[in-house]
């Protein structure tokens, strides 16, 4: 009469000596290869498998600034994707960013920048003004603030989009207030600045993109760019790139690098949508990708690509609110 519960296996037996271990270059994973072979007779057996770790959620970090101006609300998605509402500054938010220890930094509609605390879940965030009522400004209000990767500064561009004028790019020390202004050849066209690493600046201009040095002042010419007045990019500082192409309604990821050295040949990838770029944001380690789609008519789409496996669509959802625009950033 046979047993009833769960079979008992033996072990496997052991070599004596030989064993031989290959451990993956990420370090992530070891496989073990065990020489030996179960007695005829015996039912092979397996142990419970371990568990596969669940891949980081699309959405994870996820940071969206919905609406226009006046009506605009911010949307956070935790660690875990899950969504919550956070507070602005003020309703008047034109565009978001955000820095190392899950700070943001605001860009308002009147041309002044707040910066936050650290966003914490079932918090809200406490927001304060990134330069002093006193500091040392050009007159133009600032536009498209964001933190230097390693947050010690917040450069945003001081330019009147309404005007052919000057434009002034604006380096601002939240924690002891100092400011450094470097004045940019060129008219300013609505396009982010952009930090290739934290001591150099991409920015967009009429002429040309142009290359800044923060910390001598020097300037360089930049790799042109198919779209002039105002591209939608993204930096992964060392790793990757994303440059919209209105025309195509497409974003094309390449090496940063690369595209620094002046290589014009085929990206690495090419995400297309019958719509309109907005904005887009490479996650800092350039494994996710978000891009607002803009149709004709009705409300944005943001999707979520994930790199492995060559950038397919791991979400999509409707812009909150249904709007028709939406900026869009990482926490880090």
């Amino acid at each position: 009469m046979p047993l009833s519960g769960p079979a008992v296996c033996p072990p496997a037996p052991r070599p004596a000596a030989r064993r031989t271990a290959r451990q993956s270059a990420s370090g992530a994973s070891v496989a073990l290869a065990l020489a030996g072979v179960l007695t005829a007779g015996l039912v092979a057996c397996s142990g419970p498998e371990e568990a596969t770790p669940s891949p980081t959620p699309p959405t994870a970090g996820l940071v969206i600034l919905a609406g226009e101006p006046g009506a605009a609300t911010l949307t956070i998605h935790d660690l875990d994707g899950s969504a919550a509402s956070f507070d602005l500054p003020d309703p008047g938010t034109a565009w978001i960013g955000a820095g190392p220890g899950r700070r943001l930094v605001a860009t308002l509609d009147d041309g002044t920048v707040e910066v936050s605390d650290r966003v914490t879940p079932g918090v809200q965030p406490s927001w304060s003004p990134a330069a002093d009522a006193d500091a040392d400004l050009a007159p133009e209000p600032l536009r498209f603030a964001a933190w230097a990767p390693g947050g010690a500064h917040v450069a945003a561009l001081a330019a009147d989009f309404g005007v052919a004028a000057r434009l002034t790019l604006t380096i601002v020390d939240p924690v002891v207030g100092a400011t450094l202004l470097l004045p940019i050849p060129g008219e300013p066209v609505v396009a982010p600045l952009t930090w290739l690493s934290d001591s150099l600046l991409l920015i967009q201009t009429d002429r040309a993109t142009i290359v800044v040095d923060t910390t001598t002042g020097e300037l360089g010419e930049g790799p042109p760019l198919e779209a002039p007045g105002g591209t939608a990019i993204s930096i992964a500082p060392g790793s990757l790139i994303a440059i919209a192409d209105p025309a195509g309604g497409a974003v094309e990821i390449r090496s940063v690098d690369r595209w620094l050295a002046g290589d014009t040949g085929d990206p690495l990838a090419r995400l297309e949508a019958g719509a309109e770029v907005g904005s887009i944001a490479l996650t800092p380690s350039g494994d996710r990708l978000a891009i607002v789609w803009q149709p004709i008519d009705g409300p944005g789409s943001l999707v979520v690509y994930r790199r492995a496996d060559g950038w397919p669509e791991a979400a999509r959802s409707t812009l909150p609110g249904e709007s028709a625009r939406a900026a869009v950033d990482w926490l880090r």
